[in-house]
């Protein structure tokens, strides 16, 4: 099984630097994002891809639109790709409010704090809790075969959650290379374990046993 782990295309909360992490957010993708989402699925063509899974959040829901419509695969929604909540701090663009989401976030990957919260919204061990299932559940579903599978989620899930997942790839790599909108990172699940192939544009060197 191979896994296609996407971000969505640039979004009007993006621009606007406000926190949308909930489904009922209305914030979509702007135009660049729709182009950007046109991108992705043009670089994933040739790939094989024949099962689709994405966010519910607005701006996922509509790069899985563009993409799979290219693509010509449907897609399911799974809630286990969501970005993380930030509580109160929803629909604000506050000042304090990002500096207390990079406090947070600095506490979950560098300082060993997992139960911090933002804004009273989600713990980095309440993200781990659904989407790590999902991620067995896939592997117990396809896992022994070819299939190609593509997931279009959210930039701080990802970046939280795959070092956790991946077996090749560090917090700090993970810190140090961002996913930019409509960038994806490719893996395979081989042995009970996921390996990450490409990182956006950084390709691994092979896993060699021994």
């Amino acid at each position: 099984m191979r896994v296609y782990f996407a971000r969505h295309g640039e979004s009007e909360a993006n621009v606007l630097k406000i926190f949308a992490n909930t489904p009922e957010s209305p914030y979509g993708l702007t135009d660049k994002g729709r182009d950007q989402a046109a991108a992705l699925a043009e670089s994933l063509a040739g790939e094989g891809i024949v099962h689709a899974f994405a966010s519910p959040l607005k701006r996922a829901q509509q790069t899985a639109q563009i993409v799979c419509g290219r693509l010509g695969i449907p897609f399911a929604t799974r809630d286990a790709l969501r970005e993380f909540g930030v509580g109160n701090h929803e629909g604000s663009c506050d000042l304090a409010a990002w500096a207390e989401y990079k406090e947070v976030e600095e506490a979950w990957l560098t300082g060993g704090n997992r139960q911090a919260r933002i804004g009273g919204g989600e713990c980095y061990d309440d993200i781990s809790d659904r989407f790590l299932p999902f991620m067995v559940a896939l592997a117990e579903c396809y896992g022994d075969s070819d299939d190609r599978i593509l997931l279009i989620g959210h930039g701080g899930t990802f970046a939280c959650m795959l070092p956790q997942l991946l077996t090749n790839i560090e917090m700090s790599f993970a810190q140090g290379h961002p996913l930019r909108p409509a960038s994806f990172i490719k893996a395979d699940y081989e042995g009970g374990k996921y390996v990450c192939l490409q990182w956006t544009d950084t390709v691994l060197e092979p896993v060699t046993s021994g």
